[in-house]
């Protein structure tokens, strides 16, 4: 195992700085990160210094190690040497923090489990209205899939079913994306559909047509085969349409 020790800077040297470790002092190498003085505190790895660190970081460190040396040898008595964490509930460091969010966050779209295996299975991103102009930009033609609530309209689901599935007999051609249903109904409105669920094709920010509600599978086939061969155009009117849709 690689650990780093923290080391003070006693001294100044031509070839490096004379560092002191609990007492005991070596000359370390500084070429990696320029000049030090007396007092300061560097990150040592085989007599070399790797990084500048604060005081405060160097106790913890220290205190780490010691955690270490005590178990090591049976001790686990080490909550003394974790005084900021004892009784604290485990933090993520800065720079995992997004990552993480980004992987555990429950996207609102995710209604139902149909929903939830498009973003868990087949890593389809749920967009708000930004998020899908950037997507569009980076494939030839997308496909925005507007599911709203499964509960009021439960063929959602069996589109959910189907959305991964035309990604696949268009390869290269088509990407998938599930639209955020705070942006939802703002964008059916732009797009002008009439009818819940509905895919949306775009090329570029550029509307290519609309498939609503769920279709026989030959059915999709022919009508996105028709889509991505259109040239782009404005989207229709929306309209109301009692039947079904929720302007």
């Amino acid at each position: 195992m690689c650990v780093g020790i923290p080391m003070q800077v006693i001294s100044i040297q031509p070839d490096g700085a004379v560092c002191d470790w609990r007492g005991e002092k070596r000359l370390i190498n500084t070429l990696l990160i320029g000049e030090l003085a007396p007092g300061d505190w560097v990150l040592t790895f085989l007599d070399q210094a790797r990084e500048v660190i604060s005081a405060s970081q160097a106790q913890q460190i220290q205190q780490a190690l010691e955690a270490l040396e005590l178990v090591a040898n049976g001790n686990h008595n080490v909550d003394h040497l974790f005084a900021d964490l004892v009784d604290r509930e485990p933090e993520l460091p800065d720079f995992l923090k997004p990552e993480f969010e980004k992987k555990n966050r429950n996207p609102p779209n995710m209604r139902s489990p149909q929903l939830q295996r498009l973003v868990d299975v087949n890593e389809i991103p749920v967009l708000d209205e930004a998020g899908i102009e950037a997507f569009a930009q980076q494939h030839p033609q997308v496909m925005l899939f507007f599911s709203e609530d499964p509960d009021r309209y439960p063929e959602a689901n069996d589109v959910a079913m189907v959305v991964p599935e035309l990604v696949k007999a268009f390869p290269g051609h088509l990407a998938a994306a599930i639209v955020d249903e705070r942006v939802e109904r703002e964008l059916k409105l732009q797009y002008g559909f009439r009818r819940w669920p509905a895919l949306v094709f775009l090329r570029g920010e550029g509307y290519l047509g609309a498939i609503t509600e769920m279709q026989n599978w030959d059915d999709y086939l022919h009508q996105v085969q028709a889509i991505l061969a259109a040239e782009v155009s404005k989207p229709p009117l929306a309209l109301l349409d009692v039947s079904n849709a929720d302007s």
